[in-house]
């Protein structure tokens, strides 16, 4: 019995490694689109990334962006991926954001202000990009936070 547990626990961290790994992937592919919004690190020298998936309509989500000055100074680097959990205005007003020709201040004018934006069309597929790497990933939840080596930030 005692072989057979120590059995599962060697599968059981072997998988995770291997999971870990997966979402490596995924996050290189993320990192390569060049369709994510980011807030950058005040000193890039010593920068890290973190990737952050979100919904308009998350208030814990909310509360995360107003603190982007303080993870910027604290060396972070944020990159925001959309997905539209909450509601059918989410995937709306991310397309929206997305779409404009200042995605950030649309995002922030969003989050922030809790401002209406012009409707826009055309960026359904950064979307839908974004939600799959969301499912690829395992997200199921936000604010859903990782660094780059695919491990998940519990806030």
């Amino acid at each position: 019995m005692v072989k057979f547990l120590l059995c599962l626990a060697v599968l059981g961290f072997v998988w995770g490694v291997y999971q870990d790994y997966q979402r490596g992937n995924v996050l290189d592919s993320v990192k390569q689109s060049g369709n994510l919004i980011s807030y950058h690190a005040d000193d890039q020298s010593s920068s890290r990334d973190i990737y952050v998936f979100t919904d308009i309509n998350c208030p814990y989500c909310r509360g995360f962006h107003k603190n982007i000055p303080k993870h910027n100074q604290a060396g972070l680097n944020i990159h925001y991926l959309f997905v539209g959990f909450l509601g059918p205005s989410s995937r709306d007003t991310a397309r929206n954001i997305l779409c404009s020709n200042d995605p950030k201040g649309a995002l922030d004018k969003v989050k922030l202000e809790r401002k209406d934006l012009e409707v826009k069309t055309g960026c359904e597929g950064i979307l839908n990009q974004h939600i799959e790497w969301a499912k690829l990933l395992g997200v199921d939840s936000v604010p859903w936070i990782m660094n780059a080596n695919g491990k998940r930030i519990r806030i």
